[in-house]
């Protein structure tokens, strides 16, 4: 549940507990999903991002930073709600590398909305960290870059260890309002055919990833300059979304909905047909 529906639950809550009557549950009236980013990023939500290296993952999120941040449609599609952006990239002492990551992504546009930081706090110190970061800057976006670079020494049960901390995160988002983007590697193998099942697989690491978070997004990589984000979770429907780079190292958007897992194929048969009308003699000044 997000939003108006939580607060409703929690009223129920003060007066019993756990426990909870059949009737009440029936008088929780569902409203409107609020949103960050319009079909894909509810507010106050948290999501899990996999992809495999080198798929854009970073790339991705800093370009949703940087709209959310300037109150921009992300891809120039979809709207976004102004808010203050937190990115955590813990470890990270490279700041010239970020800058320039930055700045292909950004050009000259230096919101004071828009705060980087490098500091490392392992989970669970960094849970604490990142609530007072939140409450300092006004945030209404953080992403952090990644949860690896966070995350404690695997212990005996480590399915219920990722699971907390997954659970963890979506807790502060709730607390906060603020929606949080972890960004995670996919696991070996895991994303081809972008289905539901291979959805939920995708995040390395055990069950408990994939338990915790609203939203599940996928990144694959379609070639050089394309990819597919598809997003499964609560609350929203499933969505798929292909973007590009264009000329100017800038996401656009190419084509979303029930054909944009199959955009390859479409493209290619495309691309047949056109070659096919071209090769066609011509008859009375017609193809």
């Amino acid at each position: 549940m997000i939003n108006a529906e939580k607060l409703m639950y929690a009223e129920i809550q003060k007066k019993h507990g756990a426990a909870v009557t059949a009737a009440e549950l029936q008088g929780l009236k569902a409203g409107a999903v609020e949103m960050l980013i319009a079909k894909i990023l509810p507010a106050k939500a948290f999501v899990l991002l996999s992809a495999h290296p080198k798929a854009g993952k970073s790339t991705l999120a800093m370009t949703i930073c940087h709209s959310v941040v300037m109150g921009r449609p992300i891809f120039g599609k979809y709207p976004t709600r102004q808010a203050n952006v937190f990115y955590w990239i813990p470890d990270d002492g490279n700041t010239a590398s970020l800058g320039r990551a930055w700045q292909a992504i950004a050009g000259t546009d230096a919101p004071d909305g828009m705060v980087f930081n490098t500091e490392r706090h392992e989970l669970p110190t960094g849970f604490g960290f990142l609530k007072v970061k939140i409450a300092e800057y006004k945030i209404g976006l953080v992403v952090v870059d990644t949860y690896t670079s966070i995350r404690s020494a695997a212990g005996f049960d480590f399915v219920r260890d990722q699971y907390n901390d997954m659970r963890r995160f979506g807790e502060i988002a709730e607390e906060t309002g603020a929606s949080i983007v972890v960004i995670h590697h996919s696991a070996k193998g895991s994303i081809g055919d972008i289905n539901e099942s291979n959805v939920i697989k995708a995040p390395a690491g055990s069950y408990g990833m994939t338990a915790g978070p609203d939203l599940l997004w996928t990144v694959t990589k379609l070639d050089r300059s394309e990819r597919l984000i598809h997003l499964s979770g609560r609350d929203i429907d499933d969505f798929a979304v292909v973007f590009r780079r264009n000329d100017e190292n800038k996401l656009q958007f190419v084509i979303d909905g029930a054909a944009a897992p199959h955009w390859p194929r479409i493209r290619t048969a495309s691309s047949t047909w056109r070659r096919a009308a071209c090769s066609r003699p011509k008859t009375l000044g017609m193809h």
